[in-house]
């Protein structure tokens, strides 16, 4: 007598010490779920041993060991070369040199009066001083000393300056003579302009210089001193 097993969801049967293979569902209410029946024919009490196999299931692992770092990759091309830039602003010129301008002054005595000595045009003044012609008296001192341009010192911020000012005071009995100093920062263009004026008075002297009159019947190697004049 056989006894039979009945499979819900296909509704197999199949007899005792056979085997039936079933596909779980993947979806719906039963998702992975199978109902297996034993019925001995309406009779209550009997019992039987079902071995259910489940194969090709997955089960949900942890992380795993993160892997070793991969080679380096080559270097990649050279990129190609990017446009030229636009030209900067032009630069203002620079200082080349810095020259000293001095101006005579007299200060009667017992007063007190504004004396200055002014840098040439182009010319950046840069510091000053005064000092007086002779041994100068207690009473002979200056009180004060600015840049400045025009006919007195600078008072407003971002001034450029071209003279250099002073307060002198002559507490003596008698006129008392000095001289203002101030040191002029020249420009390129400024220096170049001073140099060919140089070189060309240093020309001219030259000229003049080099001509040497020569008497009659004398060499101007061998004059009547023996040498050249």
């Amino acid at each position: 007598m056989c006894t039979p097993l009945l499979v819900d969801r296909d509704r197999r049967r199949f007899d005792t010490g056979a085997s039936t293979v079933v596909a779980l569902p993947t979806a719906g209410a039963n998702a992975g779920q199978v109902d297996i029946t034993y019925d001995a024919f309406g009779a209550v009490g009997p019992t039987t041993n079902v071995l259910a196999d489940v194969v090709g299931y997955l089960i949900a692992g942890g992380p795993g060991t993160p892997g070793t770092p991969g080679a380096v990759g080559a270097p990649g091309p050279a990129g190609t070369r990017g446009p030229v830039g636009a030209p900067g602003p032009a630069g203002t010129n620079g200082v080349t040199s810095i020259v000293v301008r001095v101006a005579a002054v007299s200060v009667s005595a017992g007063t007190a009066r504004q004396v200055s000595a002014s840098c040439l045009a182009g010319e950046i003044a840069t510091g000053g001083g005064f000092w007086w012609s002779g041994a100068p008296a207690p009473s002979m001192y200056v009180q004060g000393g600015a840049a400045g341009i025009g006919a007195g010192p600078i008072t407003s911020p971002g001034t450029v300056p071209t003279r250099w000012f002073f307060e002198v005071y002559n507490g003596s009995g008698g006129v008392q003579t000095g001289t203002v100093q101030v040191l002029c920062a020249a420009t390129s263009w400024t220096f170049l302009r001073e140099l060919r004026a140089k070189r060309a008075s240093r020309d001219r002297q030259r000229t003049t210089t080099d001509h040497v009159p020569v008497a009659a019947g004398q060499s101007a190697m061998n004059g009547p001193s023996g040498a050249f004049t």
